[in-house]
């Protein structure tokens, strides 16, 4: 939208005067500004579409064998003969853009008021396709006067420029050495058709002091891209607080959602959030525009994804379907068809991380086809025309999306085409974050397939693009990844390690999310990251390290019971703790319920309104006990702590239930013993669901003591000749927090 002709261009940065003439000045002569030279201006069109962008001058250069001067809109770089001063290209990873070659000048200088000259120059727009031979305007500086925009009042020359398609006037404020307003209308007959640009300043700095960002996706993307999401990040922040001082709502929530997209990569879910919700409130309060719509739409999408990231995902497909909602309302068939793929995708994502597999292809199936269609209708192919770039942005993202739910179904062979496709789209579109979406999976893929060398090739490959993005997320699964590659090809010490990285980015990330609902949500998908640290150093033999991670695999999701019991006070606290015993088991047989399939709807309706009541729960629990919220996000006990914990003639059992196999320490005052137990989640799973069955179906005793002896024989009886005590404590874990231990059967 920015750059609607050579003229647009040019204007921009016309040329700038290094010694700003006096008030009364009579004339401006020409000079470039100083490298870090940075401004902000606003644009807006006669369709209501308004856009931010921040310009910096960047250090002089070479382009087509010739010196430069260089300027960047924080993704292009505009370039400009330094022998004339004149605009000659703007480039885009330095492959041409457009470019006006050869040219007579834009400008004459010195500007003085009356002076009249004719501008000759070919332009071609290798982003459209089309190029023009003899482009000519006339230009006059009518006046100088006092200009007003948002940035303030200047004084400024006035300059109209004309040809029969277009007239554009511009003022220069050499108090500023900046061009502080523009307009541009075009007349019918246009090659883009009749319309009017206006363009001001908002903002301007001399050379030092703090770096600015820019407000579009792509500028947001490139700044996270050079490992500057976090300075980004706090550019925007700051410019959302002083525009809404300002009184600038629109450009307030555009700095918001800048915020918002910066922010989800380093795993700031909090702040992503409390910045899209910001956005969203200002927008909803503007006239519906399609611009409005296509920025509520953004902001909806990006926090119902930041939600599902942070393991709320009652709250996710809330805000895709409220989102989606918005598609209706658009008056363009095209920004329709677009948003109503792009919710597919978000709703399919919601749906994968609910396992509901079937349901994720289809919708995600949908949004690849939708996006075809929406591509199909553009009427270019170039790599820079942004439609058609934000279109095969998002069918990378479809196709990661539906490739990784084959996958989880355990279909790779559907899996890997997919997920190539998206590999290549993003090394096309030079899009790291997508292409961090398709080697993640496509490691897992190599190592389903037992191809451990492949996969933590993937992986190390990922990890070298996700450190220099800082982004969190990816490097906790990377790491955890890598993780297993090295587990099962023995290299125990070394999966050791990088499963303590990824607890550590799972563990950074957890402890940004200021809401407690969230921070158990999160962790609650992750425990393969603590089973692989546990598992590592149970090959290692090192029994306490491995249970020091299992303890934290529990602290980090919930109330650690045996931590905290022996200095619960009597009352009101205890009473909590029976309640959070009883959310927790009720949470745990809803979300087994919700993965062993049948009514899917029912299911998730049972888990989303335990979720809810445990949220309910967490809340109250801040509000009314400091002291019990305390205790729940108590550091985790050590097993020398819990020993000397432990009364005389007691001994604890506590399980850890994972999907490989299972394990229980069995510990007293003196001793502490690691029993390997040859029980994988699934089945214990299914074990346990069928005797809870039979007991509240009354089933047959027989058969009910042959599934509590199964179950008894499983689970506790490789441990009996390690306990060496009359009393025994029990602490589960997951499926197992809702079996009834005193129903099982010894022989």
């Amino acid at each position: 939208m920015r750059c609607l002709g050579a003229l647009a261009l040019a204007l921009g940065f016309a040329g700038c005067a290094t010694s700003a003439p006096g008030p009364g000045a009579s004339r401006a002569d020409l000079a470039f500004p100083a490298p870090g030279t940075h401004w902000i201006t606003r644009s807006a069109n006669q369709a209501g579409q308004q856009w931010t962008t921040t310009w910096v001058v960047l250090d002089e250069g070479e382009w087509g064998g010739r010196p430069v001067h260089r300027v960047s809109d924080q993704v292009d770089v505009l370039v400009y003969d330094k022998a004339t001063r004149n605009w000659m290209a703007t480039l885009r990873w330095d492959d041409e853009r457009f470019v006006a070659d050869p040219h007579t000048g834009t400008f004459q200088w010195p500007l003085e008021v009356g002076r009249v000259w004719e501008s000759r120059y070919a332009y071609h727009d290798h982003q459209r396709g089309r190029s023009f031979r003899n482009v000519r305007f006339t230009w006059q500086v009518e006046a100088r006067e006092e200009v007003a925009t948002s940035a303030g009042r200047f004084q400024a020359f006035r300059l109209r420029g004309r040809n029969p398609f277009s007239e554009t006037e511009i003022w220069y404020a050499p108090g500023l050495a900046l061009i502080v307003k523009e307009v541009q209308e075009r007349f019918v007959g246009h090659s883009l058709g009749p319309g009017r640009v206006t363009t001001e300043l908002l903002r301007y700095a001399p050379p030092g002091g703090e770096r600015w960002f820019g407000f579009s996706l792509e500028a947001v993307n490139a700044a996270v891209q050079r490992g500057q999401g976090r300075e980004a990040l706090a550019f925007h922040e700051r410019e959302a607080a002083d525009l809404e001082r300002r009184g600038l709502p629109l450009e307030a929530a555009q700095a918001h959602v800048a915020a918002m997209w910066a922010a989800r990569p380093l795993g700031l879910f909090q702040r992503s959030l409390k910045a899209g919700a910001r956005a969203i409130e200002l927008l909803r309060a503007e006239r519906r525009t399609d611009d409005v719509l296509g920025r509520l739409a953004n902001a909806y999408f990006t926090m119902g994804n930041v939600y599902r990231m942070a393991g709320d995902r009652a709250a996710a497909r809330r805000l895709q379907e409220e989102g989606a909602a918005l598609t209706a309302a658009f008056e363009q068939s095209r920004s329709r068809l677009f948003w109503s793929a792009v919710f597919a995708r978000g709703l399919a994502q919601v749906a994968l991380a609910e396992a509901d597999y079937p349901t994720a292809i289809r919708q995600g199936g949908e949004a690849i086809q939708t996006l075809e269609r929406f591509i199909g209708s553009l009427h270019t192919d170039s790599p820079f025309d942004q439609a058609r770039r934000n279109g095969r942005t998002n069918l990378g993202w479809a196709l990661t999306l539906v490739g990784n739910t084959h996958r989880r179904a355990g279909n790779a062979a559907a899996a890997e085409p997919l997920l190539q496709r998206a590999l290549g789209l993003a090394r096309e579109l030079r899009n790291d974050e997508l292409a961090l979406d398709a080697i993640l999976p496509l490691g897992w893929v190599a190592q389903g397939r037992g191809d451990h060398a492949a996969a933590l090739a993937r992986f190390e490959e990922g990890q070298a693009i996700a450190t220099r993005l800082n982004h969190a997320s990816y490097l906790m699964w990377l790491h955890t990844g890598a993780g297993w590659s090295l587990y099962r090809t023995g290299r125990h010490e070394a999966a050791l390690a990088a499963f303590r990285q990824g607890v550590a980015r799972l563990e950074d990330l957890r402890s940004a999310l200021e809401e407690s609902s969230l921070r158990s949500g999160y962790v609650e998908d992750k425990q393969q990251i603590y089973h692989g640290a546990v598992w590592s150093a149970v090959e290692l033999g090192r029994s306490d390290e491995a249970f020091a991670y299992a303890e934290r695999a529990r602290s980090r999701a919930f109330l650690d019971l045996l931590g905290t019991q022996t200095v619960l006070s009597k009352g009101r606290t205890r009473q909590l703790v029976e309640e959070e015993t009883r959310l927790r088991a009720r949470l745990g047989e809803a979300k087994a319920r919700a993965e062993e399939g049948g009514d899917r709807a029912a299911a998730r309706r049972l888990l989303e309104a335990a979720e809810r009541d445990y949220r309910g729960f967490l809340d109250r629990v801040r509000r009314e006990s400091a002291e019990q919220a305390s205790l729940m996000t108590v550091e985790p006990v050590t097993l020398p702590e819990i020993q000397r914990l432990l009364p005389e003639g007691t001994t604890l059992v506590e399980y850890l239930v994972s999907d490989r196999a299972s394990l229980a320490w069995v510990i007293d005052r003196d001793r502490a013993e690691l029993v390997r137990l040859p029980s994988p989640r699934a089945d214990l799973v299914a074990e346990v669901r069928a005797f809870r069955q039979g007991i509240e179906g009354q089933a047959p005793l027989p058969d009910a003591a042959a599934r509590a002896e199964r179950l008894y024989a499983r689970l506790f009886a490789p441990l009996r000749p390690h306990v060496r005590t009359e009393r025994v404590v029990i602490v589960p874990h997951e499926v197992l927090h809702y079996l009834p231990f005193g129903a099982l059967r010894s022989p």
